[in-house]
Formats: C-alpha cells, sequence, structure tokens
C-alpha cells in the first residue's frame, strides 16, 4: 500500500478550517500575531499549489500534504486507509461529497479518459491492420478483448455493457477538466483548471519580486514559521521603501 505523509490531526485542526460544503480551507492564526499581518492573513481562504499531478496541496508548518487527504482527516478525524477518489475527476474539488475511500482496484475503476484518446470513448480503438474499431476494457490488471466491430457505436455499447457488468463507476472514462496534461498553453508554469498559473521563479530577483507581489494580494497565506514571516516582513518593507518619492 502506498504511503501518505501524517501528523496528528490536532495539529491539523489548530492550523486549518475545512468547509466541508466548498471544499476550501482557511488558515487559522496564531494569536501572537497581531495587527495588520492578522487582518491580511485571519480567516482567509488558503492559496493552495498544485503538485506536477494537478492535485492541491496544502502546508502545515514546513510540511505540505494533499489537499483532499487532509479534508478526509479533518472532516472524519482520521486519515483515510486507502487512496481517495475524486468522484467527478476536478481534482480541485474537495468538498466532501466529491470524495471517497478506495484501494487501488476500486480507484481504476474510476478513471478520467486519457488524453491520448483519439475515439472519444475509453477503451474503444481503430484497429487499421484489421479495418475494425476494437473494444478492450482492463480488470483487475488484465486485459479483456470485448470484439471487433465494423462501426464505432457497436464498440462503445458493448463496452458500456461490460463497465456495468464489472462493477465500474458511472463517471468512469468522463474527461477531466484539471489534468495538468490538458493544460500546456504557458510552458514553466502550473495550470489547474481555469486557475491562475502558479509561477516557477528562477533567480532570486524574480523570487523576490515573487514574494513582493504575493504579500499584496494576500497569497502569502500559506506561510508559517518564523522564517517565512520575516521574508514577508522584509517584502513589505522593500516594497514601501520603493513606493517612496
Amino acid at each position: 500500500m502506498e504511503k501518505f505523509k501524517t501528523i496528528p490531526i490536532a495539529e491539523l485542526k489548530k492550523s486549518l478550517d475545512y468547509n466541508p460544503e466548498t471544499g476550501i480551507f482557511l488558515r487559522k492564526i496564531d494569536p501572537s500575531v497581531r495587527g495588520s499581518l492578522r487582518a491580511r492573513w485571519g480567516n482567509k481562504p488558503t492559496s493552495p499549489n498544485p503538485n506536477k499531478h494537478g492535485y492541491l496541496l496544502v502546508s502545515v508548518g514546513a510540511v505540505q500534504f494533499l489537499a483532499h487527504r487532509v479534508a478526509w482527516a479533518i472532516h472524519y478525524g482520521e486519515w483515510p486507509q486507502g487512496q481517495i477518489d475524486h468522484i467527478n475527476h476536478c481534482r480541485s474539488d474537495n468538498r466532501i461529497s466529491n470524495l471517497r475511500v478506495v484501494n487501488d482496484a476500486g480507484n481504476k475503476k474510476n478513471m478520467s479518459l486519457r488524453t491520448d484518446n483519439k475515439s472519444g470513448c475509453a477503451g474503444v480503438s481503430w484497429r487499421e491492420n484489421r479495418q475494425k474499431w476494437r473494444a478492450r476494457i482492463h480488470v483487475d490488471g488484465k486485459e479483456v478483448c470485448l470484439g471487433h466491430f465494423e462501426n464505432k457505436e457497436s464498440a462503445i455499447a458493448v463496452r458500456a455493457k461490460a463497465l456495468k457488468e464489472y462493477q465500474f463507476h458511472k463517471n468512469h472514462g468522463n474527461p477531466s477538466h484539471d489534468n495538468p496534461r490538458n493544460n500546456r498553453e504557458r510552458p514553466g508554469s502550473r495550470r489547474v483548471g481555469n486557475a491562475a498559473p502558479y509561477p516557477r521563479w528562477r533567480g532570486n530577483h524574480r523570487w523576490r519580486a515573487g514574494i513582493r507581489s504575493h504579500v499584496l494580494s494576500g497569497r502569502w497565506l500559506d506561510c508559517e514559521g518564523s522564517m517565512s514571516k520575516g521574508l514577508v516582513v522584509l517584502a513589505m518593507l522593500a516594497f514601501r521603501k520603493e513606493q517612496q518619492p
């Protein structure tokens, strides 16, 4: 079984609030933080970064966790024993109603349509050597050929019947709208669905500029620890100095 990072649930609840209806996390601010910093950071949504697979990450202290696993842990009071499946295939939708615990086999029965699919239906492809449409399905790690057909509609119908027979989820084969492979418009940036891209800063000057812009836009909600807070303060002072005539 794949191992995931965990910490005590009490630590999660001390740092984060989770809204199961919206899937949004709110950052709890330490009572010692006062004044303008508290007003800027307190009770505001976090800005989770996506990993390379498009799943959102939230930070607790200096450690990042998969947001959907944190959502489950906070809502149910225990870490999920298995994988978390996004039912509607939207990897940024962490509402509790969109999450379910499954094993690896169960997760593979609710997979998104592959980005390289050309037929528009998972498991259906054109066989050039036979000049026919082939239908197939993978069950328990094994490929089952469902036959070759003169037209695509017949192949799709047989495939749909097999999905019900092998108890696949009804959403299996639907496209994913926030798969990173579908968002290649801007090389060098990470993008999830229609969300704004997260820049990969290169060089100290870009990094400092990114800190300043994130402070002004309130996107440093995930920063914790004295070092990170110190960087934010320095960035604010630098920006204030630049604005002076």
